[in-house]
């Protein structure tokens, strides 16, 4: 069977039992309200069909995971030892410095979630987004899918599936990276870990899932704003006075930077090493979305293998320095094949595709931007699958085009996380719907 074949059995069930479907649907919205999952707008917006994958595609997903984390590997370690790739970045002195700051441990780059459009039926692939420690969405993943099997459509569902575990998992990778941080054995009893970021911008309700993640393994585990912690002879506390030390950090670095006079403790503690702070500053090499620019720069090919380079070539769209120069005359006059995204926001916030946008207003976006750290990618058009949600009493059938993330977990692919949206762009702020993630069991 296709993967396309599974979803339209699923598809089957809800058609045939809608009225059902509705009534599920707005009891999954009340389940939701209960877990803290929710979008910026407020209600998450989720469908009712899970994105379902098997065996022979999770596999190709995974090998494509591996290779991008090698590649992203030598990036940071390049960075790190080489002052000419340094400068194809441009990071300002207080950013550069934090980077270089040794963390204490060995993994580059402990949690990243890498997005890709993969092709259902070539199983083709695009990688066009590196999130590193502010990675997030577990959650939704884990509580759409929770509530989709409270459903009738599910039951009724012909195929066993899987969903995918992302929070006991990275409890045993943060605690196999803190082991090297000191390095030897310790006792995860006598130890207390902090999920830090600013608290005015956190996914409050999964970190209360992280949380008892850790407290159910016998680890002592407090959720703190970065802005409120105090560093004292050497040991680091949040504002209760609790001796943190282990940072799972949240707050991304574009945040950290612009708020760095409010977090100077906390960055005293980092860059002294009195605490272990995962993720450290250096994964800001894959998150800045400039690295795509970089990754199609010829004169770093030496960097990586001749595999390394081709699948570069054919797996990371093409993408510039948005500037005037030729590249962005071709975008003006060629708009349906480009998409423009700033170097360091984060949730899709600045993403413009040519294809959302009339002639005019795209030169418009061109022209405001250029110069000012955006890149110009090609744009990758989404593979398009059936979907539906309820809004009012009512489905709503629809064609989605669909993202895959890829949660990496020092390296290793622990889950996936499904984007749809009818636009160009997808975003869960802006009309874009989140799909859980399944595998069929028997195939895994």
């Amino acid at each position: 069977m296709t993967l396309k074949d599974y979803e339209n059995a699923y598809l089957k069930h809800i058609k045939a039992n809608e009225k059902r479907t509705i009534l599920d649907a707005q009891n999954i919205k009340n389940y939701l309200k209960t877990t803290g999952v929710g979008s910026i707008k407020g209600d998450l917006c989720f469908q009712l069909i899970p994105k379902i994958f098997d065996k022979a595609a999770f596999n190709i997903i995974e090998n494509a995971a591996s290779m991008m984390y090698k590649i992203l590997e030598k990036c940071i370690y390049e960075y790190q030892q080489n002052e000419n790739f340094r400068k194809l970045f441009g990071f300002d002195k207080e950013l550069e410095e934090l980077v270089l700051s040794d963390t204490g441990y060995a993994c580059q780059l402990p949690i990243a979630r890498i997005d890709m459009f993969f092709d259902e039926d070539s199983f083709g692939f695009k990688f066009f987004e590196f999130n590193a420690d502010g990675a997030s969405a577990m959650i939704e993943d884990r509580e759409i899918g929770n509530a989709l099997k409270m459903t009738k459509a599910y039951k009724d569902f012909e195929f066993k599936t899987k969903s995918f575990e992302l929070f006991d998992c990275w409890v045993d990778t943060i605690l196999n990276i803190y082991g090297d941080f000191k390095k030897g054995d310790f006792d995860k009893n006598s130890i207390t870990v902090g999920i830090v970021d600013f608290l005015d911008k956190a996914t409050m309700g999964e970190f209360v899932a992280f949380k008892k993640a850790f407290l159910d393994r016998g680890i002592n585990c407090v959720i703190a704003d970065i802005r409120e912690l105090k560093y004292e002879n050497e040991v680091l506390y949040d504002k209760e006075k609790n001796k943190i030390d282990l940072v799972y950090r949240r707050a991304v670095t574009s945040d950290c930077m612009e708020r760095i006079d409010e977090i100077s403790e906390f960055l005293a503690a980092y860059k002294n090493k009195a605490v272990c702070t995962v993720g450290g500053f250096k994964t800001q090499v894959i998150h800045n979305k400039i690295l795509f620019s970089i990754l199609h720069n010829e004169n770093i090919k030496s960097i990586f293998s001749d595999e390394e380079h081709e699948f570069i070539k054919k797996h990371i769209p093409f993408s510039t320095e948005l500037k005037l120069d030729k590249h962005f005359d071709t975008a003006k006059n060629n708009k349906d094949l480009f998409i423009i995204k700033p170097n360091d926001l984060y949730a899709s916030v600045g993403v413009y595709a040519g294809l959302d946008y009339s002639q005019n207003d795209w030169k418009a976006l061109l022209n405001k931007n250029a110069g000012t750290g955006y890149i110009l990618q090609k744009y990758c058009a989404p593979f398009k699958t059936a979907n539906c949600y309820e809004k009012n009493g009512a489905v709503y059938y629809g064609e989605y085009g669909n993202t895959t993330g890829l949660y990496l977990y020092a390296g290793k692919l622990m889950g996936l996380y499904s984007r749809q949206m009818q636009r160009a762009t997808t975003t869960t702020q802006d009309e874009g719907r989140v799909a859980c993630s399944w595998l069929i069991k028997n195939e895994v």
